[in-house]
């Protein structure tokens, strides 16, 4: 369902193929989450651990991020100690099993893209979680300097089942209770690249 007719960079003179790298800037880079229960909605933040991007006629041809899932983070829950409980949770094994699959990965493997009149960019990517990866299809807008982008993702709707992102169902009361927990997860991203 995620494969796109995309179109490929135009072919460029040799000499002007040069791929230039790029690390992400950890401490200006996030991505935002939001999922719900019943009645309620969460939402926080999670961080990357390093990643790097490579750069050519000011494409993305290929990126390999690592997100630090230890640094999961929920911003609605204003109670210490309701919040801990949430983050534990999200943290254990009935969700992201964070001991057991510390990063996850967000990767470009191809050169292909399409770009609309705005500036929006649309490509297939590889998201890993928990040891699990698919493909997803995100889009995004760029905006470049000489030596630093921004890339600004918008909301990217997953399906937790797909990374087996659920209770173990091993009792009837944590069966009922992964029930309420809605299968979207949507996921925006903020990411600030420095040219190496």
């Amino acid at each position: 369902p995620y494969n796109l007719a995309m179109r490929s960079n135009r072919a460029i003179p040799s000499q002007l193929t040069k791929i230039d790298s790029y690390h992400i800037d950890t401490k200006q880079s996030l991505i935002y989450w939001q999922g719900a229960t019943l009645g309620k909605t969460h939402n926080g933040s999670i961080f990357f651990n390093k990643g790097f991007f490579g750069i050519q006629n000011d494409s993305v041809i290929f990126a390999n991020l690592e997100i630090d899932m230890h640094s999961i983070q929920n911003f609605d829950v204003t109670d210490e100690e309701k919040n801990a409980e949430l983050i534990a949770h999200l943290k254990s094994s009935d969700f992201f099993d964070v001991e057991k699959f510390p990063f996850g990965r967000l990767k470009v493997q191809s050169s292909n893209y399409q770009m609309d009149s705005t500036g929006n960019i649309t490509r297939n990517v590889i998201l890993e979680l928990k040891g699990i990866s698919q493909d997803q299809v995100i889009s995004y807008k760029k905006a470049s300097t000489d030596d630093a982008f921004r890339i600004t993702m918008s909301a990217l709707k997953i399906n937790r089942q797909l990374w087996n992102i659920h209770s173990k169902f091993t009792h009837p009361v944590a069966f009922a209770k992964d029930l309420m927990i809605q299968d979207t997860i949507i996921l925006h991203a903020k990411i600030m690249a420095l040219k190496k």
